[in-house]
Order: C-alpha cells, then sequence, then structure tokens
C-alpha cells in the first residue's frame, strides 16, 4: 500500500472540444468536455470489506492487500452525475502496466475508463494521469493492524484523514457502508477539477453511510483468494 503526502498541486485543466467515439448500437454520440461536471471524487474502498462481500472481484485475486484501495475517480454533479459518456479507446498496454500499482487488472482499469474516465473530457493517459495525482494528494492513514477487526464511529474515520491533512475539510469527505452490516466500504474524496479540496454536494451526501458507527473487517476475515 502506498502512502504518499498530502500536497495537492494543480493539474492543467484539459478541455476537448469534442470526443466523439463508436458507441453502442442504439446508443447517440455526444459531445464530451470537462463542463459535463463540477468536480471530482476520488473513491477509496476498504479492501477487507470487499473481499468479503465479492470476492470474486479482480481486486481480490492473487497476493493479499489490505487497508485502502483506489475504487475510481468519478466526475461527479449534485445529482445524476455523468457515467459511461461513450468512447472507444482500448487501453494500451503501456497505460495497463503504469497503473497496475494503483489499479491492478486491465479489466478495472478498462472499467474505469468507460463509466468515468469517458466523462472527463480527458484522453485515456490524462485522466489516470490525474487520477494517480489525486490519490498522491491524499495522506491515506492506516487503521487497525490488519489482523482484527474494528469498530470506528464515521466522525472517526473522516478524522483520520483531516487530522493528517489540515487542508482536508471534514466537508469534503464522504463515508460509506454496506446497508447489511454497516461494514466499511468508501471513504469519497471531494475534489476540484484542480484537485484541491472542495465540500461534498447533492448524491455524494446523499450515499453517505447512516449508521454512526462502522465495521472494519479485517483480511483474515475474508475468504481465501486464489494464488497469482
Amino acid at each position: 500500500m502506498i502512502y504518499p503526502g498530502s500536497v495537492r498541486s494543480a493539474v492543467p485543466t484539459v478541455i476537448l472540444a469534442l470526443l466523439l467515439s463508436a458507441l453502442p448500437a442504439g446508443a447517440a454520440p455526444r459531445p464530451i468536455t470537462d463542463a459535463g461536471f463540477t468536480y471530482y471524487v476520488l473513491s477509496l474502498y476498504w479492501l477487507p470489506t470487499l473481499c468479503l462481500e465479492s470476492p470474486a472481484d479482480d481486486e481480490c485475486q492473487g497476493l493479499r492487500r489490505s487497508g485502502f484501495v483506489v475504487h475510481g475517480l468519478r466526475p461527479s454533479l449534485d445529482y445524476n452525475s455523468p457515467v459511461n459518456c461513450g468512447g472507444s479507446d482500448v487501453l494500451s498496454g503501456e497505460l495497463i502496466d503504469r497503473m497496475k500499482d494503483l489499479i491492478p487488472t486491465r479489466g478495472l482499469l478498462q472499467r474505469e475508463w468507460t463509466e468515468h474516465g469517458t466523462c472527463s473530457g480527458l484522453a485515456p493517459d490524462e485522466f489516470f494521469a490525474t487520477l494517480r495525482q489525486a490519490y498522491a494528494g491524499v495522506n491515506i492513514p492506516t487503521l487497525g493492524d490488519g489482523v482484527h477487526e474494528l469498530q470506528l464511529t464515521t466522525r472517526q474515520v473522516t478524522n483520520s484523514f483531516t487530522s493528517r491533512d489540515p487542508g482536508l475539510p471534514l466537508q469534503a469527505v464522504a463515508v460509506t457502508c454496506s446497508d447489511h452490516a454497516a461494514r466499511l466500504q468508501e471513504v469519497r474524496i471531494c475534489l476540484s477539477k484542480t484537485l484541491a479540496s472542495t465540500y461534498c454536494t447533492g448524491e455524494m451526501i446523499r450515499s453517505a453511510c447512516r449508521s454512526v458507527s462502522v465495521y472494519l473487517p479485517s483480511m483474515t476475515n475474508s475468504p481465501p483468494t486464489a494464488a497469482p
């Protein structure tokens, strides 16, 4: 797991005048520009929950990892954020290799591009460079020892991020949990288009965990995974 520093440096906003790509049959092409969203959401998944609830997912195969892992970078609006904005790009092997430390498989990387990257107004290389810079700008905490299950309040989870980064306000962090068992699922960091922290709004607030406390499963509670 990488624990980057907390310095956020702005990236130039690249605006593409028009990005038309082949879409599935019956879908109308539309221009894609970064005017189609207001801010980014960096999603960090608590891997032990993912592997407990969805052990067949790509992130859970092979060598064990624990803690927070990148789940994606979402161009977001207050409501009805865009997804699957169109694009037939097949990601290059060089890009896939470069991103393996954050997104370990081709399938995951392609899905991230199709669902979210195509709505950013950026080319694939630019989008994933932005994702990496967003990730590097968050000082990710270690929660627990990786062996024992924890129970924390959602405020404690939020504070674990904001206490490590004075420039990250509480209102820029949203915590989500499983409906069934209130297990910690995601920590979402709301960022402007220049990757400065910004307040979460709309659907990010609406989707936040309603439970006062969340459970953090340990990786040892997850089903065994296959060898690489």
